[in-house]
């Protein structure tokens, strides 16, 4: 993705530059030299920063499948392998598992849109972030998650961690289907076992409500992430 966005920049301040060169060359009048000079400005100071958070690539890119592109956005800088695919009604997630250690998290900057022609890509700015943890930790359940509100959808993903002493068990009164996995827990240094856990809410309501073995947390304990207020 950056190297396709690098090769977009470097282009127009080509073009732009040559532009440039040719109407002082031509004698163009200062008017519209001055004017060519404020279109450069807007495309070097207002276009160029505000295409590294916008997709700019959906203006003439639509990929077919999710993985085409989970590929174009991760590539060449990971070997990460797609675990899972989480799909939402218009919308969908990925889930990587770690190269290095296995880990499982999920990709929450390649969030993708569905369409009737195939799927476009969701900038930063289309999705609205907050967290759901337990306020006071103990060893009988420890909770993490991630919440992401998809901006004019009715999807909203949570993906995260449980920590317990025993079995998880994960369930809402939306009827939503989460995926819970085992993950290596020698590292906690207890006996407690650590669950990768994720699943697309579909049209949460102020009412809903969320239960981890027994324990029910409801939308207010769901806090917006400090990185995007």
């Amino acid at each position: 993705m950056l190297i396709v966005r690098g090769i977009i920049w470097i282009s127009v301040l080509i073009v732009m530059l040559i532009c440039m060169v040719k109407t002082k060359r031509n004698g163009m009048k200062k008017k519209i030299r001055a004017l060519i000079f404020v279109v450069f400005l807007f495309i070097l100071f207002v276009f160029m920063p505000y295409s590294t958070e916008a997709p700019i690539e959906n203006l003439f890119i639509t990929f077919k499948t999710p993985e085409q592109a989970i590929h174009y956005i991760n590539a060449p800088f990971s070997n990460d392998k797609i675990e899972d695919i989480i799909v939402g009604q218009d919308t969908c997630m990925a889930v990587f598992e770690s190269g290095q250690d296995e880990e499982l998290y999920a990709g929450r900057d390649m969030w993708l849109r569905k369409g009737e022609k195939g799927y476009k890509l969701i900038s930063a700015a289309g999705v609205q972030k907050a967290i759901l943890s337990n306020d006071i930790r103990d060893e009988d359940l420890d909770i993490f998650f991630y919440v992401d509100y998809i901006k004019g959808t009715k999807d909203t993903y949570f993906t995260g961690t449980c920590e317990t002493m025993g079995k998880l068990t994960l369930e809402d009164n939306a009827g939503t289907h989460f995926t819970v996995r085992l993950m290596d827990s020698s590292f906690l240094g207890t006996d407690q076992k650590r669950y990768y856990c994720y699943g697309c809410v579909q049209d949460m309501q102020d009412d809903y409500q969320i239960t981890v073995n027994g324990k029910t947390y409801t939308a207010e304990n769901i806090k917006k992430s400090p990185e995007f207020p």
